[in-house]
């Protein structure tokens, strides 16, 4: 979605890195595909609460055995698993704010008084900016119907190991 925009709208984009805290402080909902997918949103948003829904989004999914994408740990096994933050998140969960180059970033800048008063929190980053490693594994991958895998990632899955975190098999890799 993000590219889809920003190839829809010249404006430029900053990417706001978040700490992982959010995921337990704050009202969140989990979507191991896109929220507005018709697979997820029929799932009841205070299913999506639950850690479960939070640990899917790191399992194999309906596309793709999460193995063969060759991602870190630390990405969602889809590019479009969300998080949905149901109130607004307030400036202390922000750790650093990425521009894709210098002239944006020092447009913004200007725009803004000039030297901000957390430089270290603005920087820049193409990084950010260009697709995912696994992308090409994402095109033109159809889903057939519903099916047992399915209903196993979204509907439920076996989650009876799940100890609260303190086995490190379980752990969510941030």
């Amino acid at each position: 979605m993000f590219y889809h925009y920003r190839q829809k709208n010249s404006a430029k984009w900053a990417v706001i890195l978040l700490k992982p805290d959010i995921l337990w402080q704050l009202d969140c909902a989990f979507c191991n595909d896109n929220a507005a997918g018709s697979l997820v949103s029929q799932i009841p948003l205070s299913e999506r609460k639950k850690v479960h829904y939070l640990y899917s989004m790191f399992k194999d999914h309906l596309k793709n055995m999460r193995h063969s994408l060759e991602i870190p740990e630390s990405y969602t096994t889809s590019p479009q698993a969300e998080v949905l933050v149901l109130n607004p998140i307030p400036a202390e969960y922000f750790t650093e704010i990425h521009f894709e180059n210098s002239e944006t970033l020092n447009s913004w800048s200007s725009l803004h008084g000039g030297k901000q008063q957390n430089e270290h929190l603005f920087k820049c980053e193409t990084e950010f900016f260009q697709p995912r490693i696994d992308h090409s594994k994402w095109q033109n991958k159809n889903i057939g119907g519903i099916s047992d895998f399915l209903d196993d990632i979204l509907f439920g899955g076996d989650f009876s190991n799940y100890d609260g975190g303190n086995n490190t098999d379980d752990e969510i890799p941030f």
